[in-house]
């Protein structure tokens, strides 16, 4: 299962650490503040259990999970926004994916629990008949959540102030790998490696999650880059993001992935391809 970590960039990571173990302490209480008040009802009426008490305590369960999913994903989008880090449709396709995996995990691990007995409470039946929908019932808000976050990222690298120059960058040959884009040079000064590291991962990531088949020596070889751009090794990134195939980026291009146009704006830069 990818780890939510994976999906912001390297030098942040031991920050959403932080904010993830935050989250965590934080829905723990919510639920087991719950749950104590589902047990001290059944201890006020005198019995050990109840149908509506196990109900009830997996609807806790489950809101637990959903919860953590969902915030989680809010937390991987507050660190691109507090550092006005582009949220590109790779970076946006692997958060989602993540997110889904990681509900698929913790339902499964609740089946598990229960065929253990160390779930806490009886799993109704129709409980688990309900579980294979019941797991990603919080994928649409966090769907929305990723959605909302893209649009306000594309917004904010479209305000171009007044004072900046624009310069457009008009089909020039990257490798085999054909960019056509705008952006704001003035905002770009700084070369964010990292933001590149992590957008040649989640890129790969999503390639390899593609049912057509990508060649393997292109995936070593934007793994490869991506290590180098970790490493800021920026004569081997250029080597091997050179030598990937035209189809793979044609395909990524189809398939609506690509590498964030900030960060390749600015590797372009970096490298001398001409602005025009």
């Amino acid at each position: 299962m990818r780890d939510f970590s994976s999906c912001v960039p390297a030098d942040a990571r031991a920050y959403y650490a932080e904010l993830f173990k935050q989250r965590t302490t934080m829905e723990r209480a919510t639920y087991d503040a719950k749950l104590l008040a589902i047990r001290n009802a059944l201890a006020a009426q005198g019995v050990r259990s109840s149908g509506h008490a196990d109900k009830a305590s997996w609807e806790a369960k489950a809101d637990f999970l959903d919860s953590l999913a969902i915030g989680f994903v809010e937390d991987v989008l507050d660190v691109y926004k507090e550092r006005e880090l582009a949220l590109t449709p790779a970076i946006c396709s692997s958060l989602t994916e993540t997110a889904r995996e990681y509900l698929d995990t913790a339902y499964r691990n609740q089946l598990k629990l229960y065929a253990d007995g160390m779930l806490g409470f009886r799993l109704l039946n129709s409980c688990i008949q309900e579980m294979p929908t019941r797991k990603f019932a919080a994928m649409p808000k966090i769907n929305i959540l990723i959605e909302r976050a893209r649009l306000a990222s594309v917004k904010k690298k479209s305000e171009v102030p007044s004072s900046a120059t624009v310069y457009n960058l008009t089909q020039h040959n990257y490798g085999s790998h054909n960019v056509t884009m705008t952006g704001d040079i003035t905002a770009q000064q700084q070369y964010n490696v990292n933001q590149l590291a992590v957008e040649l991962e989640s890129l790969r990531n999503a390639l390899k999650s593609q049912q057509s088949p990508i060649d393997a020596e292109d995936l070593k070889l934007l793994e490869d880059a991506e290590n180098a751009a970790k490493e800021n090794d920026q004569t081997k990134l250029q080597r091997c993001l050179g030598k990937v195939s035209e189809g793979t980026w044609e395909f990524a291009k189809s398939a609506g992935m690509e590498i964030g146009k900030q960060a390749l704006i600015a590797f372009l830069k970096v490298h001398g391809v001409p602005l025009t």
